[in-house]
């Protein structure tokens, strides 16, 4: 029996409002229309493919249009990738690559890096597969088994060891849908999983896991890096800036996690390298909830799945959510569907083809429980009351976050002259203050006021604030550069040492804080800079010249 409406319908559209609405914070407007234009497209797509896909003839065109798509990418990474100029991850991998590259012509002008290739064609392979399965014609399975292998080479190629444990585990779940050594290996895998991360917890550092024998070599990569396990701290501490709205959709990531979480004025990342803290930070607590919905349902509607007697059906229907499944993995470990916007295409292609087998009466997928039913709505409101909770007391956070995007608009907008931006960080300064009123512990407040204090040349002031922030959150990088500088300014060198010995590149920016200082009228602030400066790295002829000159 057909269905009027799918069970992704209103979760996805919820994702699209998220994505419209996620513009009006934005410093740079014109840095998310592309972002919105791929969403809103995606969401075209899915529209599409769920209600024109109503027969079997139909779906198999649309499912056939995504495998062609993945064994064309699939094929170009494959002969190109040795013409691209990539430094080598692994070496076997890139002579195999540079061998293939001899033999075939430099057609390589898109050059995507190996994650994003893998994040392109790891839903597509599971499509593939099943496509291949359900196709009994002798000639079409060979085309298609073809184009898989050629489809897991480009992944072996890609290096992506996100994307390729995400294609395990996905292909040991639709296993273990068939094979019971399979079901005992997921049980056994999550046991271990859980053990390891119980250990990490009572540790109280990640990188423990690394002295277990074989466990540093095999997951160290994956999960053990302190590089990515900081980019997921500092993005939580710039969500909990901004947890109702987030900083914007698009672009918008790159300049705002450098200036507020890590006190540079230079991109450092583009992105959270998390799908899920990506989407929260651009889309907000709306898309979040939205999203979080989504993913649920893919899960529910598989979990609910009552089956026909027809095979191929059921193996098109898994073909499809185990697909997604394999995105969503991945999606934990990287986001470059934030980066590279075509790695949307197979995850809305793949939600399209799996709605429409459900709305056109295919599979039946009413859940015998009704908790089931009511799960994915469940878990969206559960991730919306997390974040709420985690803003309490609400306003003290509603006058940070909004503060919070008036002080982005002032410090990183190109249009915002002088003047303007003065005046919008008054306005954002009367607002954190008035955070601070409700909450006087307020993170997001007192380090913001500090850093506004410290760009004016108020150094006690933001010695205040950022102390308090420290207190509040002594892990934090930016608050911990920023006041180590605050220090270092009011010739506090003592306490400014442990917080800025470990501060990358501090020494050339007391260098030129120094010198700033001392030619516009605060010459014991610059003075100071360089002292500091020498503590951190005595060998400095000029500077120390200058400073026992100064004396």
């Amino acid at each position: 029996m057909r269905q009027r409406f799918g069970p992704y319908d209103l979760p996805l559209a919820l994702f699209l409002i998220s994505a419209v609405t996620g513009i009006l914070p934005a410093y740079d407007r014109s840095l998310s229309m592309t972002a919105l234009v791929a969403l809103l497209g995606g969401g075209l797509l899915y529209t599409a493919i769920s209600r024109l896909a109503s027969t079997r003839a139909r779906w198999d065109a649309a499912a056939l249009g995504l495998a062609a798509v993945t064994v064309l990418v699939s094929g170009y990474y494959v002969t190109q990738l040795g013409h691209m100029g990539f430094e080598e991850k692994i070496a076997p991998l890139a002579r195999a690559a540079a061998g293939i590259a001899r033999f075939t012509p430099d057609l390589a002008y898109w050059k995507p890096l190996g994650n994003t290739i893998g994040t392109f064609l790891e839903g597509g392979l599971f499509l593939l597969v099943g496509l291949a399965l359900v196709t009994h014609r002798p000639v079409p399975r060979a085309l298609l088994l073809a184009g898989l292998g050629f489809t897991i080479l480009a992944l072996l190629f890609s290096a992506s060891r996100g994307a390729w444990l995400a294609v395990l585990a996905a292909g040991l779940l639709w296993a273990a849908l068939y094979l019971k050594p399979a079901r005992w290996l997921i049980i056994a895998a999550a046991v271990g999983l859980a053990m390891l991360a119980l250990y990490a917890l009572v540790r109280g550092d990640i990188r423990v896991l690394g002295d277990i024998p074989g466990v540093g070599a095999v997951l160290g990569p994956l999960f053990v890096r302190p590089d990515r396990l900081e980019v997921y701290y500092n993005s939580l501490a710039l969500i909990r800036d901004v947890p109702f709205t987030g900083i914007g959709l698009g672009g918008q990531f790159a300049m705002a996690y450098s200036r507020y979480e890590l006190l540079l004025h230079v991109p450092f990342l583009y992105y959270a390298h998390n799908l899920f803290l990506e989407i929260w930070l651009e889309q907000g607590l709306l898309g979040i909830f939205a999203w979080v919905w989504l993913v649920t349902t893919v899960f529910t509607t598989a979990w609910g799945w009552r089956g026909t007697d027809r095979s191929d059906t059921r193996i098109r229907f898994e073909s499809t959510w185990i697909g997604l499944t394999a995105v969503l993995i991945h999606a934990l470990s990287d986001a470059r569907q934030a980066q590279a916007l075509l790695s949307w295409l197979p995850f809305f292609t793949l939600l399209g083809l799996n709605a429409a087998l459900v709305l056109h009466g295919q599979v039946q997928t009413q859940p015998h429980n009704r908790w089931v039913r009511y799960l994915p709505a469940g878990a969206g409101a559960a991730c919306l009351l997390l974040g709420l909770v985690s803003a309490w007391p609400l306003p003290a956070s509603i006058h940070a976050n909004q503060a919070a995007l008036i002080q982005q608009r002032a410090d990183l907008a190109s249009q915002v002259d002088q003047r303007e931006g003065d005046a919008l960080l008054d306005q954002s300064a009367g607002l954190f203050k008035e955070a601070l009123n409700t909450d006087p512990d307020n993170r997001t407040a007192n380090q913001r006021l500090g850093l506004i204090a410290l760009s004016r040349q108020e150094f006690d002031p933001a010695v205040q604030f950022l102390s308090a922030a420290h207190t509040k959150d002594p892990r934090h990088p930016g608050t911990r550069r920023a006041l180590g500088l605050a220090y270092a300014f009011t010739g506090r060198l003592a306490e400014a040492l442990p917080l800025l010995r470990d501060q990358l590149n501090i020494v050339d920016e007391l260098n030129y804080w120094g010198w700033y200082y001392s030619t516009h009228d605060q010459p014991l602030a610059g003075l100071n800079a360089m002292r500091m400066s020498l503590l951190l790295q005595p060998n400095q002829p000029d500077i120390q010249q200058y400073v026992d000159q100064s004396r």
